[in-house]
């Protein structure tokens, strides 16, 4: 397994970053800290452009076809 890059760890904070806030939101609006909040919960507090930029970065940190699987 190999070491992340420099750009990966700053991604892999930034996707941090994002459902941080997204949990400090469900938090202040009421939301119970013992669930999760989420859109299958219908409790989703990330803009769009917030989750835009997780799919987007994901796409990149996770790129499934760099990804060998045995079969």
């Amino acid at each position: 397994m190999r070491k992340p890059t420099e750009r990966e760890k700053e991604q892999y904070q930034r996707l941090q970053a994002i459902f941080a806030l997204g949990r400090q939101r469900y938090l202040s609006a009421g939301g119970d800290p013992d669930l999760s909040g989420g859109s299958l919960n219908k409790q989703d507090y990330l803009t769009d452009a917030e989750k835009k930029e997780l799919v987007e970065i994901g796409q990149q940190l996770f790129n499934r076809d760099l990804v060998k699987v045995k079969s």
